[in-house]
């Protein structure tokens, strides 16, 4: 990607990379004009913003400078381990509105960025939902169970895209989530042989 130069959407099929919302901006009268609200209170809520824009955007540019530094590491911020279990209902409801957000752009120029970006958010969420402290909670299992469905009911073919990247997240699914530890160790078992 060429620094400076204006970039079509259409051409992430080339680059195969989204941005990060620090690295985003977007000029405040797209924001303005057009009405683009999140939602509020609301923690993760900047996956939103990375998106929502996007529908009134017809190129971007790329500026190879930082513009924006983000701190990670405190322990009181919304991505620590306890902090994303007491928001958890922010965190899905996020992403349910990226399905419904996806949902309503899903013959746009760009959808294949607009899904790699909501994957990424998935893929945040199902791997917190793998680490131990969650998935020996039958509760938290149960959750994610019923929150997988709902997103089924908003778009199943987006559901089943996501699932169906790697070999884990189809086991995983598979299982209906109710076998997280066994299979975690049973893959990163195979993955050591080089199988996957």
């Amino acid at each position: 990607m060429k620094p400076f130069d204006s970039h079509a959407f259409s051409e992430f099929d080339k680059w195969k990379t989204t941005f990060p919302f620090h690295s985003i901006f977007f000029k405040t009268s797209i924001l303005q004009n057009n009405n683009v609200t999140l939602t509020e209170k609301c923690f993760y809520e900047d996956s939103e913003y990375t998106l929502y824009p996007l529908e009134y955007c017809k190129d971007f540019f790329y500026i190879p400078k930082t513009l924006y530094v983000y701190s990670i590491g405190s322990a009181s911020q919304s991505v620590a381990f306890n902090n994303l279990l007491k928001h958890i209902d922010n965190q899905e409801q996020v992403i349910r509105n990226l399905f419904v957000f996806y949902t309503r752009e899903e013959h746009s120029n760009k959808q294949n960025y607009i899904r790699q970006r909501i994957f990424e958010v998935l893929n945040f969420y199902y791997k917190m939902t793998l680490d131990s402290r969650w998935y020996k909670n039958k509760i938290l299992q149960q959750r994610k169970r019923v929150f997988t469905a709902e997103l089924k009911k908003i778009n199943k073919n987006l559901l089943s895209l996501y699932i169906n990247q790697t070999v884990l997240q189809k086991v995983l699914y598979r299982t209906n989530y109710r076998f997280d530890g066994f299979v975690i160790k049973l893959y990163k078992k195979m993955k050591n042989r080089r199988w996957r």
